[in-house]
């Protein structure tokens, strides 16, 4: 998984993931509800704006909780695009 890469991120039915706004880089895992899992932030009438490839990543605590619910293995790596 790529945290700036939405197309790598875990897919399943009921989980989403949005920015808090436009002007946040920072996406948030969502499941079948408004509130973010990390509970950090609530979306709004309308909700977020979609995260874009390039332009965003995931949020650290998002990641924590969908590793406890089992959407990512333990093997599997973050890639997080830095360094070597």
């Amino acid at each position: 998984m790529n945290l700036h890469d939405p197309a790598t991120w875990p897919q399943h039915s009921g989980l989403f993931y949005r920015r808090a706004s436009q002007y946040r880089e920072i996406a948030h895992a969502f499941f079948e509800g408004t509130t973010a899992l990390c509970n950090a932030v609530t979306l709004g009438p309308g909700g977020g704006a979609r995260p874009t490839r390039g332009h965003t990543h995931l949020c650290s605590n998002c990641i924590g909780v969908l590793g406890k619910l089992g959407y990512l293995s333990r093997e599997e790596a973050v890639y997080t695009g830095e360094g070597g």
